[in-house]
């Protein structure tokens, strides 16, 4: 067998078996995939680095089989594992979706708390893709998410 053939054939079977993300990022806690490393805990670096392409806003019960989606997974681990600072770095985020999480997250570990924080972020025009439950996303914003949440809070709740 030709050696570049040999060494062909390795590399495809690296990136079949580990993902071409896996293979091409240096490991889920840099910089891209949770945020800037902003002052995270280590318990919510942790959490983060498991869905390190969070994309969505997602419920507790999303697609054909109303299964919870990443976001509604995240969140009831944050509600337990993160503390207020780490829910106010979040909360100030550049990636939108960790915005939607943190307003989730204060909204379901202490609402009255922090319905005025999350008022302030009502006119968040940051993108984010949306399904609080069924199969059907759409395209909102972090403050329209907000308003959803001041209006319902068992809002991704089945």
């Amino acid at each position: 067998m030709n050696k570049k053939y040999v060494v062909f054939l390795i590399i495809v079977l690296a990136l079949s078996l580990f993902g071409a993300n896996a293979f091409l990022k240096k490991d889920n806690l840099n910089t891209n995939s949770v945020d800037s490393n902003n002052q995270y805990s280590e318990k919510v670096l942790r959490a983060l680095s498991v869905y390190p392409d969070l994309s969505r806003v997602e419920g507790e019960a999303v697609g054909i089989a109303a299964q919870p989606g990443d976001f509604y997974l995240l969140s009831k681990t944050l509600i337990v594992e993160a503390n207020e600072g780490d829910l106010l770095v979040l909360f100030n985020s550049k990636k939108a979706v960790y915005r939607a999480l943190a307003i989730w997250v204060l909204n379901k570990k202490n609402r009255s708390k922090y319905l005025p924080l999350i008022k302030e972020n009502v006119a968040d025009a940051g993108v984010i893709t949306y399904c609080s439950s069924g199969c059907f996303y759409q395209e909102s914003t972090v403050g329209q998410f907000a308003k959803d949440v001041i209006e319902s809070k068992g809002l991704l709740d089945r």
